[in-house]
């Protein structure tokens, strides 16, 4: 069976030049979760935010979650996600997950989005929203694909991603409806996610969903949140597709090359033979 992942997600990647650090540091909440330096924040938000944005040509307005029960269980959501990584890879390269209930820029509602400040992890941070259309059944598998999703930016940019490798595994022809950097906002302008009509042939061009088509880091993207999230479910169907299966193996490499003890993880071992 295939899956569409990420259909209904949408951001914008926003890295700004300042840095957010000083203010991140004066949180009050921190929660504690063995060596982890990440905080994880639902209240006194604006700190998360550069001044700037509230402003044209951003007009960021945003809404806060409030049910105590679903923050409860986002968190928890997000502290098993945090569990698929060694843990110096999450301090080394973010310093906050913001939970919101909504989140809006130029007009346009947000699934989530990330500021990567490269070198300063510490003004780093994955920003995710969860509105009322998310059940509660279906709120845990949505918010461990959307920290991947946004968080899988963060370590593009950080580290060396093999571009060229990825763009030679969709093969001559192949083209991304955007070659820049601004891919999914202009998908999320358009209108240009969540119409999965024929998953089949998306799979075959080794898309993952009608969004991943925005560009190259939108594609990688979609993967990370599907890998992580569905891991069984995505490599009982690589065989079939030849081209996923490729940016699979790609996907996997690179992120051990951030770190090995990548391989010691459960999403990890279901691919080792890939």
């Amino acid at each position: 069976m295939l899956i569409c992942v990420s259909c209904a997600s949408s951001d914008k990647k926003e890295a700004q030049g300042g840095n957010l650090s000083n203010q991140m540091q004066t949180s009050t909440e921190v929660d504690s979760h063995q060596d982890l330096t990440v905080l994880v924040e639902h209240k006194n938000l604006d700190k998360y935010f550069y001044s700037s944005w509230f402003g044209a040509p951003d007009d960021l307005n945003f809404e806060i979650l409030k049910n105590l029960n679903r923050i409860k269980n986002v968190k928890k959501a997000i502290y098993d996600a945090f569990k698929q990584y060694p843990v110096e890879v999450l301090n080394q390269n973010i310093g906050a997950v913001v939970i919101l209930k909504k989140l809006n820029m130029h007009g346009l509602p947000y699934g989530g989005t990330y500021i990567c400040n490269k070198g300063n992890p510490g003004s780093s941070a994955v920003y995710l929203t969860l509105d009322d259309s998310i059940s509660e059944d279906g709120l845990h598998p949505y918010i461990i694909d959307a920290f991947n999703h946004e968080f899988s930016s963060i370590l593009m940019k950080n580290y060396n991603f093999p571009k060229e490798a990825w763009k030679a595994a969709n093969g001559k022809g192949f083209e991304y409806k955007n070659e820049d950097e601004n891919g999914g906002y202009k998908a999320l302008k358009n209108g240009e996610f969540g119409h999965e009509d024929n998953l089949e042939a998306l799979y075959l061009k080794g898309v993952l969903s009608e969004y991943a088509l925005s560009d190259l880091e939108e594609d990688f993207n979609v993967y990370s949140g599907m890998i992580m999230t569905y891991p069984n479910e995505l490599k009982a169907v690589l065989d079939t597709y030849p081209v996923v299966k490729k940016k699979v193996k790609i996907w996997i490499d690179f992120y051990k090359s951030i770190n090995n003890k990548f391989e010691e993880t459960t999403v990890f071992q279901v691919f080792s033979d890939v």
